[in-house]
């Protein structure tokens, strides 16, 4: 099952003509395999109120950050070897203007290289066999994740855009950086305005350089669209910010006087934390000017040769560890 939620308080319609004020019901409603559930008014923000029209943070280069932060299979004894895989997949989406959180996608995935999770990792993500083995596989979810981007999050884009004034989206602020990102314009190229207003935020690089593109898209062919191919990495943000580096999510939480909330290594939880984190430095009047990329190659251009060769590398490399491995035993 994949869960999300939704808050807009802008009244406008969506791309297929349906009121964002449906989001605003009391009861959960079916939308393929996507159940979507109110959220308060003032859930995202902590309790503090919502004033329309009047944005509480600077401008900034994203009028939305998807905070994201993937658990995927792993063991103890790996050293660094293990064949992760994506097994929860949560995005926790951020109004830069209302400082909130106004949306959530959350879904568990099922794991194909190896099905079974060890003991360490369902201690660690607190994720059981038996929600992965119920769970869709990772294409599936990315699917429903693009189904939920384009009914949710770039319907928010577009009434943002309604409520506040050009000044407030700084998107030239980034520069030549900018002219450098992907849009994905295969399904509906009216979006693509909604979607250069978006940009992903994570706990440092591993999210999308490791468990995204080095073991999903190069390793297993799975794709991604190229949002994901451009994020904030909030720990170069913290250390902008402090001049000092953080050693891990806590201690950024520990300086901003926060406490860590929920469960650690639960994907949605750290992911609600970081997104608190994001909240507050732009609080406190902190600036996104750096974006963290990976070079975008469409499906045709990573198929085929391209993609075999890289897959054929990855491949002779873990059979060359995997014998070394058996001759030390």
């Amino acid at each position: 099952m994949v869960s999300c939620k939704a808050i807009p308080e802008r009244a406008s319609a969506s791309s297929n003509g349906v009121q964002p004020q449906a989001f605003h019901t009391d009861k959960c409603y079916d939308a393929g395999d996507i159940t979507c559930k109110k959220m308060t008014k003032n859930e995202g923000d902590g309790g503090l109120s919502q004033r329309k029209n009047k944005p509480r943070g600077r401008p900034q280069p994203f009028s939305h950050l998807l905070v994201c932060d993937f658990e995927a299979t792993c063991d103890a004894d790996s050293a660094g070897l293990y064949p992760h895989e994506i097994i929860e997949f949560p995005v926790v989406c951020i109004d830069t203007a209302q400082l909130a959180v106004v949306a959530e996608f959350h879904s568990y995935v099922h794991p194909v290289r190896r099905p079974k999770l060890t003991a360490f990792c369902k201690e660690l993500t607190g994720i059981t066999q038996s929600v992965v083995d119920d769970a869709p596989t990772l294409p599936e979810v990315i699917q429903k994740f693009g189904q939920w981007v384009r009914e949710v999050v770039y319907p928010l884009c577009k009434m943002w855009k309604q409520q506040y004034p050009p000044s407030q989206l700084a998107s030239n602020c980034l520069g030549d950086l900018g002219k450098k990102f992907k849009y994905d314009e295969k399904d509906n190229k009216e979006w693509v305005g909604c979607e250069r207003m978006v940009c992903f935020a994570t706990d440092g690089p591993w999210d999308m350089r490791k468990f995204m593109h080095e073991c999903s898209v190069v390793r297993d062919g799975h794709i991604f669209p190229p949002l994901f191919y451009r994020w904030v990495d909030v720990r170069k943000c913290f250390k902008q910010h402090f001049n000092k580096w953080p050693r891990k999510l806590v201690d950024m939480l520990r300086t901003l006087r926060l406490d860590f909330e929920g469960k650690q290594h639960s994907g949605i939880d750290d992911s609600r934390n970081i997104a608190r984190i994001l909240i507050e430095l732009m609080r406190r009047g902190f600036f996104v000017k750096r974006v963290s990329t990976i070079e975008y190659k469409c499906p045709m251009d990573v198929g085929g040769v391209i993609l075999t060769q890289e897959m054929r590398e990855l491949c002779d490399e873990e059979n060359a560890k995997a014998k070394q491995r058996h001759l030390r035993e």
